[in-house]
């Protein structure tokens, strides 16, 4: 009778082996269920995977830690360690291992908010933004306040071309994002570029500011001296580039659009001196000469424009560059050639 009982019972584990319940990972994915070689049978201790963590051992964690390991750590740190052993699988270059990985610990603690945004932030990061939105959608059901969640739909939206649906998940950031936080900045930009793209000027100014407010730098200047462009605010926009030369001198990009709105402007003098002036540093850079070319064309010295032209219709480190020279080449010549054959 025991004996029958004991071959029942070994058939029933093998089975439960061979036949895996269906929210755990194939052994391929990168949990495994048995304890590694290596790995001493003693009960695991959180600290100790804390400690590997914290001094950067993902390849002995992601070696020596099996799912049986994971659930012997006492009950209120297991979460943490799934969320650990995702986060190495990422560090390795192992996004369908931390996958699996996110997805067992989300199971297991479906309101563990660092497991979820793990969770969702990996599904945003490959493409898979359905999931990731409904996954950064629980998070704010637990947590309305959630800065990474409003961030994360609001990114989303965006690259669904949703800009309205896109705006209501900044605006919400915006107003729990910390002035001077870290990673403020790069909010910040991409909050304007949105503003932008929806038309709210004064707004994507004002998110600019937030920057300028705290940490200025010279992208941020640039920015503000785009969206001042765009809303012909020439004299401004100028003004913004030149504290954006300031903060960043060697920035070529910079001092050429300076130029080139200089030139725009019809501040030609101002313009030619700080094309020499890139030209000192950069003496083959085919914008600059195509900006003097653009000079020489609106200071009535077409001939001077025309060779200009003609070279940079010949180069081949812009060929962008080369199609707009050649275009503006033969539009000068057919009026070169009108104006002397008039009478």
């Amino acid at each position: 009778m025991k004996q029958t009982f004991l071959k029942k019972l070994t058939k029933l584990i093998v089975g439960m082996i061979l036949v895996k319940p269906l929210w755990l990972p194939p052994f391929s994915l990168g949990i495994s269920f048995w304890p590694h070689m290596g790995v001493s049978s003693k009960k695991a201790s959180f600290d100790e995977l804390k400690g590997w963590f914290d001094q950067g051992k993902c390849q002995k964690i992601v070696r020596d830690v099996s799912d049986i390991w994971l659930k012997q750590i006492s009950t209120p740190y297991q979460n943490k360690g799934y969320w650990y052993l995702g986060q190495c699988h990422e560090k390795l270059g192992h996004p369908d291992k931390a996958l699996a990985t996110y997805q067992v610990g989300v199971q297991l603690y479906p309101q563990d908010k660092e497991l979820l945004l793990a969770l969702a932030n990996l599904f945003h990061r490959v493409e898979l933004d359905r999931e990731a939105r409904a996954l950064f959608e629980s998070l704010l059901l637990l947590d309305p306040a959630h800065l990474q969640a409003n961030i994360g739909l609001a990114e989303s939206y965006k690259k669904l071309g949703l800009l309205d649906k896109a705006l209501i998940y900044y605006e919400a950031a915006s107003k729990i994002l910390k002035p001077g936080k870290a990673d403020g900045n790069a909010f910040w930009l991409e909050y304007a570029d949105v503003l932008c793209q929806n038309g709210q000027w004064e707004a994507a100014e004002n998110s600019i500011r937030k920057i300028l407010e705290s940490s200025p730098n010279a992208e941020a200047w640039v920015r503000l001296g785009k969206i001042q462009r765009a809303q012909r605010q020439k004299a401004r926009s100028l003004e913004s580039l030149e504290q954006a030369q300031k903060l960043d001198p060697e920035r070529l990009d910079i001092q050429l659009m300076y130029s080139l709105w200089l030139e725009a402007d019809g501040h030609h003098n101002r313009s030619l001196q700080a094309i020499q002036a890139i030209l000192k540093r950069d003496p083959f850079n085919p914008l600059a000469h195509w900006i003097l070319a653009w000079h020489a064309m609106k200071s009535g010295k077409p001939a001077e424009s025309l060779q200009k032209l003609s070279s940079l219709s010949e180069q081949q480190q812009s060929p962008f560059l080369a199609q707009v020279s050649a275009a503006m080449k033969l539009e000068l010549q057919k009026r070169t050639l009108s104006s002397t054959s008039s009478p």
